[in-house]
């Protein structure tokens, strides 16, 4: 069960897409119409941002908590406890060096199992979809995109737009209409994220079964 409140400092993400919005009708109220597209581009931008900064602190929340609340890595499910040792697995990934194997092998077996850490979550600066399962199954969380719906569909979309806005690539209009449908499905989608989030936690999915 949860025993305190470890995601409460994530949702604040979903209020600060709010004061996103909130501060571009400022804006708007305050500039002139020709910088309209150029000023709901920035917006897109930085509620990609937001979004980003909500799935990595989400992971980044979930691995505290874990480190918090388990003392021994032994009881951890297959993903975290690979996650766990992952930085000793790389320096023996593709070496055709048999004795390292062997002694990384020994390090791993003399680690203090009550000593639990967890490499920094790697957005990719790309939290599509596809990296989004790939993010949360290293948790054990799977497919979570499934949990999401047909909102992740918005946001692969957006994502796109976001990617060409932010390399300059193309020239695109970006309507107010376009804000608002991101805004709301990041909303959207941040409440579903919590709400899995806060199932898995409390069936203590993150132990082994």
């Amino acid at each position: 069960m949860i025993n305190n409140n470890p995601v409460s400092e994530i949702e604040l993400y979903k209020e600060e897409v709010i004061s996103i919005m909130k501060e571009l009708k400022f804006i708007k109220r305050n500039t002139k119409s020709k910088y309209n597209s150029l000023i709901n581009s920035m917006c897109i931008l930085q509620l990609y941002s937001s979004w980003e900064g909500f799935i990595f602190n989400t992971l980044e929340t979930i691995k505290n908590y874990i480190r918090n609340e388990v003392i021994d890595r032994d009881v951890l499910n297959k993903q975290l406890y690979v996650l766990s040792i992952n930085d000793y697995l790389k320096r023996i990934s593709g070496s055709p060096n048999f004795e390292k194997k062997v002694n990384v092998m020994r390090e791993i077996k003399e680690l203090q199992s009550n000593v639990i850490n967890f490499p920094l979550t790697n957005t990719k600066a790309n939290v599509s979809s596809k990296v989004l399962n790939q993010l949360f199954y290293v948790v054990g969380i799977n497919n979570i995109v499934n949990s999401i719906g047909d909102d992740m569909r918005t946001m692969d979309k957006y994502l796109i737009i976001r990617g060409k806005l932010a390399h300059g690539k193309e020239a695109i209009t970006i309507r107010d209409a376009q804000v608002t449908e991101y805004s709301n499905t990041i909303v959207e989608v941040i409440d579903s994220v919590i709400l899995k989030v806060y199932e898995y936690i409390d069936d203590d999915s993150y132990m082994k079964s």
